[in-house]
């Protein structure tokens, strides 16, 4: 403990201030005999107090009470530093402890979803290829039952498969050089459909006459769809045909009545797969039409 007047470290020869200030002093620098601290320790009833709480306690009109309110904020001192010390030390302990209980909470939820995991392929492996594993080098023979006879799947649960549409056509809008020409685009005026499940023997003028029969109109454009890369030591197995109408005979074209039996139709559209600068021509079967030939 060090003097509080000289900061030099004390030993035997101290005494303890009975004021406010608490503070340990040499007899030297106290100002005290041997004597007088003998004295002092046979009579607890007397104190001896330093220079500044003697000029406290005289400069205070209050003199106690002053004296009890300045050691009442150095205990709250005392008392504040010790409480922020716990409240911090209680504060580390719940961190480190909700942070091992979080990193516990992890690795649980982690190993329950790897062994789901592991418990869903273990199901999905047919209970057969358990039965039907060597044993001893012997393949067993099974037999069938109704226990392990192969069930017919009902329902299809495939997903469909999805045509994509053919792209829009995108206009430049840049301004062409002088040496390009274009040719202005014209409104569409027609609708186009497929019609197909003709006859190899029927011929052009045969179908454009069905067409303006059936839709009521000689504006009518009949085109003969031929593939390109097409086998031709393969006799067909029935024609197909690119139709267009006025677009004011769409509904009328697009009706199921409008055609005869045996006719499959559809609306056209172009494509990168089934289009070329000749036409179209297809051997690809279609499903066959509904009622009698």
């Amino acid at each position: 403990m060090s003097c509080a007047s000289c900061q030099h470290p004390t030993a035997d020869d101290q005494v303890l201030c009975s004021g406010f200030c608490d503070g340990v002093f040499h007899l030297s620098c106290a100002g005290l005999s041997r004597e007088a601290t003998k004295e002092l320790c046979k009579n607890p009833q007397l104190g001896w107090f330093c220079a500044e709480c003697v000029e406290f306690r005289n400069g205070n009109k209050m003199g106690l009470i002053g004296e009890l309110g300045v050691m009442l904020d150095k205990q709250k001192a005392e008392l504040l530093t010790k409480l922020n010390g716990s409240l911090l030390t209680l504060w580390n302990n719940i961190q480190a402890e909700f942070t091992k209980n979080a990193e516990k909470l992890v690795d649980s939820t982690a190993k329950q979803a790897l062994k789901r995991l592991a418990n869903s392929r273990a199901l999905d492996t047919p209970a057969r290829n358990a039965l039907a594993s060597p044993l001893h080098g012997r393949t067993p023979v099974l037999t069938p039952t109704a226990d392990n006879a192969p069930k017919r799947r009902l329902i299809d649960r495939s997903p469909p498969v999805v045509t994509a549409a053919p792209p829009s056509m995108a206009h430049g809008t840049a301004i062409p050089p002088s040496n390009i020409r274009t040719v202005p685009l014209e409104a569409e005026s027609r609708t186009w459909l497929y019609l197909s499940r003709f006859a190899p023997d029927v011929t052009d003028n045969d179908v454009l006459t069905l067409v303006r029969t059936q839709v009521g109109t000689d504006d009518v454009i009949v085109r003969r769809l031929v593939r390109r890369d097409r086998d031709s030591t393969r006799p067909l197995t029935f024609v197909s045909y690119r139709v267009g109408v006025p677009v004011g005979l769409s509904e009328i074209a697009l009706l199921p009545s409008t055609w005869p039996r045996g006719i499959a139709f559809r609306e056209f559209y172009r494509s990168a797969l089934d289009c070329s600068a000749a036409g179209l021509a297809t051997e690809h079967k279609l499903p066959a039409p509904e009622g009698p030939p």
